[in-house]
């Protein structure tokens, strides 16, 4: 059963950790598409992920490594009552009421969703896939993945809300998704 956050209420970092825990970490989605150049790919997850896909080093300070943020998540030292008075909380709320779009992506299966950006310039996060979906009438919500080198796996690099005016990704032909695998 995933852990869902329906408002700024629902959100535990504990619960959003063992969530991803159960369904993501140390697995790999096999996901093919219509795009030719790109037939299939494979997408690794690592509990190392979710921290920066979360943004928690924003507002944690000193010593912010995946690690670290785990292990303080873990031991209930890290959590939304002690981090929602930080004054960068505002850069990371967005994040966490959009962990669903990763169930969304890899378990609702919404199919059109994926665009190829390793070619778009400018390209300032180095992206290579996108997923991208409507939020409301001026935001989408983004999750965004880049090739880990050396092997044949992209990886989860950022999720955040950006404005839809004027921006690049809906200008680029969307791939449909054919079929997802976990392997």
């Amino acid at each position: 059963m995933a852990y869902r956050i329906n408002n700024l209420n629902d959100v535990d970092y504990l619960k959003i950790l063992q969530d991803y825990r159960q369904n993501f970490a140390g697995k790999v989605a096999v996901i093919t598409t219509n795009y030719k150049k790109l037939c299939s790919f494979k997408v690794s997850f690592s509990e190392q992920n979710l921290p920066h896909l979360m943004g928690w080093q924003k507002v944690i300070g000193k010593n912010s490594s995946a690690t670290n943020i785990i292990r303080l998540i873990d031991n209930n030292e890290f959590t939304l009552a002690n981090t929602r008075k930080n004054s960068e909380f505002f850069r990371i709320k967005d994040r966490l009421l959009n962990y669903n779009f990763l169930h969304d992506i890899f378990y609702g299966k919404l199919t059109n969703v994926c665009i190829m950006t390793s070619d778009m310039k400018p390209n300032k996060l180095k992206l290579d896939i996108v997923f991208y979906h409507p939020k409301d009438k001026q935001r989408i919500i983004v999750l965004g993945l880049r090739k880990r080198k050396n092997t044949p796996y992209f990886v989860p690099t950022t999720l955040h809300v950006e404005k839809i005016k004027n921006n690049p990704y809906l200008s680029r032909r969307k791939t449909s998704i054919k079929s997802f695998k976990w392997i």
